[in-house]
């Protein structure tokens, strides 16, 4: 295990509305307020969700269209190549209780909104390609 220790800088709070893109408002959040570290949450509901599970190397995709709430969603910010990166995962369930889960990317719409929490950590967090995996792991 590697560890490090921070302090909160600040927090950033959002709301996102009908048609916005999850993914794509987060790393727009991030870019603006020059995050380079921190964690966040999200609360609200979605009309389409789009969520991975990584295996063998790649990521297979679920999608689901239709009324979803977000039941969690949580996620890092990290610095990739220089550039802060948005690691996010979500669980989201419809109507009827079926739940879909997994690694968020583009294509979750906000229905009718969301509301993002963001800590920013005091410092910088680096990812580094692990080449086993295949994964851009935390750099601690």
């Amino acid at each position: 295990m590697r560890s490090t220790e921070t302090k909160i800088r600040k927090v950033i709070i959002a709301r996102l509305d009908s048609g916005e893109d999850l993914f794509d408002a987060l790393t727009t959040l991030v870019k603006e307020y020059y995050v380079v570290s921190g964690h966040f949450q999200v609360m609200g509901a979605l009309s389409r969700g789009r969520v991975g599970v990584y295996e063998n190397g790649k990521y297979e995709w679920m999608e689901h269209r239709g009324s979803l709430e977000i039941s969690s969603c949580v996620g890092n910010v990290a610095v990739k190549e220089g550039q802060p990166l948005v690691h996010c995962h979500a669980v989201l369930n419809d109507q009827n209780g079926k739940l879909i889960a997994g690694h968020v990317d583009k294509g979750c719409i906000v229905e009718p909104t969301a509301e993002i929490h963001i800590i920013v950590h005091d410092g910088e967090v680096t990812r580094k390609l692990d080449e086993p995996s295949g994964l851009w792991k935390l750099n601690l």
